[in-house]
This record gives structure tokens, C-alpha cells and sequence, in this order.
């Protein structure tokens, strides 16, 4: 289950100041998706996805933001579904079948490791991308009901900063914000918005807001949300497991009337939502 979120946010001074879905004026950061306007995010048409939600968008030449949902864990211990294959390479994973999820990262770290052994220097993001749909195209994710998603994420010296994302059956994509998981519909309302201009902070509200609300009404949520930042500098990790749940309840404390817009969007969701290919 997905659903048509999100927020809208506008920067105010030093802080966000919430509007109705319906007032779209002044810089708007995201904005409510509905089956009409869906289509005009990149001409990408959102789709079930099941497993745990991860979000990302690129931070003009700063780097990538990625926002993940995870279980609780150990203060400085890392979220079992992203991993780092190197300094400046940062993979999400979502949904996905055991097998997959063990195989895949075996793969890509020999990948990333042959790589850097015969050229001198770390894979891309986009060479990593590609090794894991070339794979996922011969050998596809075992089962499709659990709708694998990958998150690729990384900064290169000569390309800047990247994004990508891989399902169970090999496809590529690449865009300024994607989204993958049972509540990645987060990633649409980031297209309503030219992102490039915030500030680190300013980009770690919006990746954990967007996250937050995607996931409001997704069951398969886990209840943590930590946001990271891939930059010059690498892997940076913002956000450290912060409850979704007391997040999500001290922000309909002050616009109580966005819970109902939210559940009237889930309702909208399942009747106008797409089969995945």
C-alpha cells in the first residue's frame, strides 16, 4: 500500500511554518499528490511497493539526501537496510526477497572491490547502478509480491552527486528525488520543488518530514527514521533513529486537520494507484 501524501512546507526566517494543502503560494517544498497531477512528476507514475520506506533527493551540487525507516536499534549502531559499500557510495534496500537481499550486497561490494583494485579509484553510483540492474535483469528478485527497491546514492569528484534506483526485475531509474518502499510516495511531492537551494538543516526537515508522513498509514513502517547526507566529504549520517511515531503525534498536535486530509488520500490511493510493470 502507497499513499498520495504530502506536506506542505514553507521556509519561514529559521523555521518551517505549515500551510494548507490548498494555499500553494510562496516556495512550497511539497505538495499533496493526486492521481491527476501524479503523472507530471517526471512522467513517472507511482506504484505498489511493499517493505521498509526510503527516500532521497539531490541537494543541488551538495550531495544526496536519503531518509530511511528502520527498526529500533543501539545507539551507533547502522540500519540493517542501508549500507555503505564505500566512503561515498550509500545503498538503501526495500522489500525484496531473503534471497536477494543476501545475495545483492555480495555482489556489489565484489563489484565495488574489483573496481577500485583495476581503476585506482571508488565506483560511481551510476557504474554501481548498473551493475545491480544488469544483475537483477538475468536474474530477477525471486518473488514479486515483495517488490524489491534499491536506493543508490553517491558522490563522485568528477560527476557530483547522484541518485538511482533498481527494482526486483532490473530497471533503472534516475531523478533528482526518488522513492522506493511501501511509503515512497514521499518522493513525489519533492518534484513540486526545486530543492537545490536549502541549507544541510534545512534539507534533513524535509527528508525526515517527507518520510514521516509517507509513512503514516503503512503498517509495514518500523518506526525509526534516520537521514543521511552523500557528499564531497562521504557518508554523513543526520538523523540518528528518531521515533516516527512521537514525531508524527507532535505534528498533528498543531494541524489536526492534515490527519484527515492524509486518510482521505490513502482511501484515493487505493482506487487510483497503478499495478506495478
Amino acid at each position: 500500500m502507497i499513499l498520495f501524501v504530502l506536506l506542505v512546507m514553507k521556509l519561514e526566517n529559521n523555521g518551517f511554518e505549515e500551510h494548507p494543502f490548498t494555499d500553494l503560494s510562496g516556495p512550497c517544498l511539497c505538495t499533496l499528490i493526486t492521481p491527476d497531477t501524479v503523472e507530471s512528476c517526471d512522467g513517472y507514475y507511482y506504484e505498489f511497493e511493499n517493505g521498509t520506506t526510503a527516500i532521497g533527493f539531490i541537494l543541488n551540487k551538495e550531495g544526496v539526501m536519503v531518509a530511511v525507516d528502520h527498526s529500533s536499534i543501539p545507539s551507533g549502531s547502522f540500519p540493517q537496510n542501508v549500507i555503505v559499500f564505500h566512503s561515498h557510495l550509500l545503498t538503501t534496500f526495500s522489500g525484496g526477497s531473503k534471497d536477494s537481499l543476501e545475495r545483492l550486497p555480495v555482489y556489489l561490494q565484489k563489484k565495488c572491490h574489483e573496481y577500485e583494485l583495476k581503476e585506482g579509484k571508488k565506483a560511481s553510483a551510476a557504474e554501481a547502478s548498473k551493475w545491480l540492474a544488469d544483475f537483477l535483469s538475468l536474474h530477477p528478485d525471486s518473488d514479486d509480491r515483495l517488490s524489491l527497491g534499491v536506493l543508490i546514492a553517491g558522490w563522485d569528484n568528477e560527476l557530483g552527486p547522484a541518485l538511482y534506483k533498481v527494482n526486483g526485475k532490473g530497471k533503472l531509474r534516475q531523478s533528482p528525488y526518488l522513492g522506493a518502499g511501501c511509503g515512497s510516495s514521499g518522493s513525489g511531492g519533492l518534484s513540486y520543488r526545486v530543492l537545490g537551494n536549502l541549507s544541510l538543516a534545512d534539507a534533513t526537515e524535509v527528508a525526515k518530514k517527507a518520510l514521516c508522513l509517507g509513512v503514516c498509514y503503512v503498517p509495514e513502517s518500523e518506526g525509526c527514521v534516520s537521514v543521511f547526507h552523500v557528499g564531497c566529504a562521504g557518508v554523513t549520517q543526520v538523523v540518528f533513529g528518531d521515533d516516527i511515531g512521537e514525531w508524527q503525534n507532535h505534528f498533528f498536535s498543531k494541524v489536526p486537520w492534515q490527519r484527515k486530509v492524509l486518510e482521505d488520500c490513502m482511501n484515493m490511493a487505493k482506487k487510483n494507484l497503478r499495478p506495478r510493470n
